[in-house]
């Protein structure tokens, strides 16, 4: 039984709807990147995501995946994205992630080593796994 938006009004004349994706449901929730932390929409909020970093990520992951059935392991693989998400997802390089990008880099010398990739090829890979960073980053 469908009821009425005036039988759900609260004594004080409150919509309060029914479920949480009803039109009118409170979408913020402290905690989240819902909640704007109490700011205006006029202040400034300073964040480091850019779209330039969105597409720095789209590109090494692109570049990564159409090399990986014939130069990569899974597990190898998996550090490369594992790398990229960090870097992507983060605001600050901290020592977890410097240390995810210093191992990328070994792992992707180590493949040059072996003549799996040419060393043209993994600066490549080395400088877009970096340009994804909010930072310069020196592994």
């Amino acid at each position: 039984m469908m009821m009425r938006v005036d039988q759900r009004m609260q004594r004080g004349g409150e919509y309060q709807p029914e479920h949480p994706h009803a039109p009118g449901y409170p979408l913020k929730i402290a905690g989240t990147c819902a909640d704007n932390g109490g700011k205006t929409p006029d202040e400034d909020v300073t964040s480091t995501m850019t779209s330039q970093r969105a597409q720095a990520y789209a590109t090494a992951l692109k570049s990564l995946r159409d090399l990986k059935p014939s130069k990569f392991t899974d597990e190898q693989m998996a550090l490369f994205e594992q790398t990229a998400d960090a870097l992507f997802f983060t605001d600050a390089i901290d020592d977890a992630t410097g240390d995810l990008v210093a191992f990328s880099h070994a792992e992707l010398d180590v493949i040059a080593d072996n003549e799996r990739l040419l060393p043209e090829t993994v600066k490549r890979l080395k400088d877009e796994l970096d340009a994804i960073g909010p930072a310069p980053v020196h592994a």
